[in-house]
């Protein structure tokens, strides 16, 4: 909440600088997949406004472009806008290491797993020594998911929550990959700490609340937590 009201002082103060409303845009997004938001197409409709106004203010900015793609291609379904946005990005700084990797989420979200893959890991190829790893983490383990790599997947999502424990998104990663694995026990605890990161969260919330929209990955991925004891809402 802090760094929302700081974002909004510092694009009063330089709206010149269209990455800062690319930034509040991100906040938007992270609001919803963190659980924090009470009303996530609000939160969607307002991310893009953010990276329409960011675009508006530098369109040639490659984080500007690579937030927007993220937003635009990923939350709300637009698959082609989204790679157009980051194939722009990346002709104007090919060694853009957030690029690829957002490029890689938006090729989770259509089941690119392949794709997926090979964009996250030119991304951590890029940047190693991240202070965002924990995010670069959870993007590779999930395009591992994709790919049918349960083992993979599970050590990095655990890799990404020893980073930052509070990252709820690794936490319904590991749950998931548990349940593939069936290792049932385990995942329930895993979904049982899940829900103390996120009280309010339900089967209902998390399918209709996630960027990829009602695909088959999504509802295949809502089962699996359901059955480790996720509150069907």
């Amino acid at each position: 909440a802090r760094a929302r009201t700081y974002l909004r002082e510092l694009i009063y103060r330089y709206p010149t600088q269209g990455a800062l409303s690319a930034w509040l845009g991100k906040w938007h997004v992270l609001s919803v997949s963190q659980g924090w938001s009470d009303a996530p197409a609000r939160d969607f409709e307002k991310a893009t406004a953010c990276a329409d106004q960011a675009l508006d203010t530098t369109p040639d900015c490659p984080f500007s472009l690579a937030i927007s793609g993220m937003i635009k291609g990923g939350s709300l379904n637009t698959l082609g806008g989204g790679a157009q946005l980051f194939e722009r990005a990346l002709e104007l700084d090919p060694n853009n290491s957030l690029a690829w990797l957002l490029y890689s989420r938006l090729h989770i979200f259509a089941g690119n797993g392949e794709a997926a893959l090979r964009l996250s890991e030119r991304a951590c190829n890029l940047s190693p020594l991240d202070p965002y790893k924990y995010f670069y983490d959870i993007m590779l383990a999930t395009a591992q998911f994709v790919c049918g790599d349960y083992n993979q997947a599970l050590m990095l999502a655990e890799r990404s929550i020893t980073a930052n424990p509070r990252h709820t998104s690794s936490h319904r990663v590991r749950t998931i990959a548990l349940q593939m694995l069936d290792r049932g026990d385990e995942a329930r605890a895993a979904a049982a700490y899940l829900r103390k990161l996120e009280p309010q969260m339900t089967v209902k919330s998390y399918a209709q609340s996630h960027p990829a929209g009602d695909t088959p990955m999504v509802r295949t991925w809502a089962k699996l937590l359901e059955e480790t004891g996720i509150p069907k809402g």
